[in-house]
Parts: C-alpha cells; sequence; structure tokens
C-alpha cells in the first residue's frame, strides 16, 4: 500500500490514507486493452472498461505474460524507489 493522502489538522498530522500500490493500470495485448488495480499482496484485480471488476479473474496466458512484464518494472522500480530515499512510492505506469 501507498500514501495517497496526509490528513492534517491545525498543523499536526491526525491521518495517514493509503490505497493499492498501482490503481488504473492498463496493458494491450493483441490489440486489446486489459485494466487492473494491483496490490502488492493481492496482485492484480482485472478490471471492466467501467472500472468494475471483471466477472473472470483469469485471463488467458498472453495477458499473464504481458502483466509479468508490467511486474518486472513495477518491482524494479520500486526496488530503486526505496534506494533512493523515496520511502517506497512508485509511479502508477512504471516504465523504464
Amino acid at each position: 500500500m501507498k500514501r495517497i493522502a496526509t490528513i492534517v489538522e491545525n498543523g499536526r498530522v491526525v491521518g495517514l490514507v493509503h490505497g493499492p500500490d498501482a490503481c488504473d493500470q492498463r496493458i494491450l495485448v493483441n490489440g486489446k486493452e486489459w485494466r487492473f488495480d494491483f496490490d502488492e499482496y493481492g496482485g492484480p484485480l482485472w478490471l471492466r472498461k467501467d472500472g468494475e471488476p471483471r466477472q473472470c479473474q483469469n485471463p488467458n496466458k498472453a495477458v499473464w505474460r504481458r502483466w509479468e512484464g508490467w511486474h518486472k518494472r513495477w518491482r524494479a522500480l520500486k526496488a530503486k524507489s526505496e534506494n533512493d530515499g523515496t520511502h517506497g512510492q512508485t509511479p502508477h505506469n512504471p516504465t523504464l
């Protein structure tokens, strides 16, 4: 989970809002766009065009191969951000 917002009252931090590590992600497989939200512990949640979860959460092998490439880039960027002092905050669209 990454911090999305910090709640401040009278100059004091009173709360933190956390969310999935990577929301509203997309990969293109054979001309079709596959949308997903990614959670580091739960993996991808495949979404329909309207943003609701797909009924089938087990796409074909080509989709998983493309997603594995996305995940590899995400892990590399996360490791880099942890080493450079940005406290594990990762970009929404990892590209190298």
